[in-house]
C-alpha cells in the first residue's frame, strides 16, 4: 500500500492515563503486515509524588483491512510507574496522512512488587490490571 512510515499523534486516555503525545515508526512492512515501534510521553502532577513523567514504549503488529483501515495489536512497557501494557484496536488513515485510532489499552501491574499510586483496578495475588481504552488523533508522513 506504500503507507507513510512516521506518525505523530495525541492519545486521549490510553497509556498516559489522561493523555500522551506519541511518535510511531514503521520498522518492517511486507504487503499487508506491518511492525511498528511507538514511544510516548505524558506528565502528571501529584500532591504526594510531585511531577511524574510516564513513557510508554510499544511494538505493534498491524494488518491492513483496506487502504484506510488497519487492525493493530501490540505490547510494551510503561517506564517510570512500571507496568506492562497491551494494545488492540483499529487505526484509520484518511487521505494517507490524517490518523485516527481507537484502542483497548490494558495495563498490568505488580510485577516488581511495588504498589502503584496511579492504579485504579483490583489486585489479585499481588497483580493487577487497569482496563483502559484510548482514542488518538494525529498526522502520518514520510513515504517508504
Amino acid at each position: 500500500f506504500n503507507l507513510p512510515k512516521n506518525s505523530i499523534y495525541l492519545e486521549l486516555l490510553g497509556f498516559g492515563i489522561y493523555y500522551s503525545i506519541n511518535y510511531e515508526r514503521v520498522l518492517f512492512e511486507n504487503k499487508n503486515n506491518i511492525i511498528t515501534g511507538r514511544i510516548g510521553f505524558f506528565e502528571i502532577s501529584s500532591s504526594s509524588s510531585g511531577t511524574i513523567i510516564i513513557i510508554p514504549a510499544l511494538i505493534n503488529y498491524q494488518t491492513n483491512i483496506n487502504r484506510t483501515i488497519s487492525f493493530e495489536i501490540g505490547f510494551g512497557y510503561r517506564f517510570i510507574n512500571s507496568s506492562i501494557v497491551a494494545n488492540a484496536g483499529f487505526r484509520f488513515l484518511i487521505k494517507n496522512k490524517f490518523l485516527f485510532k481507537v484502542n483497548f489499552t490494558p495495563q498490568f501491574y505488580g510485577f516488581e512488587g511495588k504498589s502503584n499510586t496511579l492504579y485504579i483496578g483490583k489486585y489479585i495475588y499481588g497483580f493487577g490490571i487497569n482496563p483502559y481504552a484510548g482514542i488518538s488523533f494525529g498526522y502520518s508522513f514520510g513515504k517508504k
